[in-house]
């Protein structure tokens, strides 16, 4: 499972472009990741609102 597309965009346009950046996106992987095992829904919704936020 991977998170929504649209989410990730908004995270890719919000972030720098360094390592700290990816970084950052890599960790958010590794939470949906974990949180997608739990409940696929929730953990799509938690990503979003993660990616809304961050702008």
């Amino acid at each position: 499972m991977h998170p929504p597309r649209i989410a990730i965009r908004l995270l890719e346009a919000s972030l720098p472009p360094t390592k700290r950046g990816q970084a950052i996106l890599g960790d958010l992987h590794e939470e949906f990741s974990q949180r997608a095992q739990h409940g696929p829904r929730a953990a799509r919704l938690w990503y979003t609102r993660t990616a809304i936020g961050a702008r």
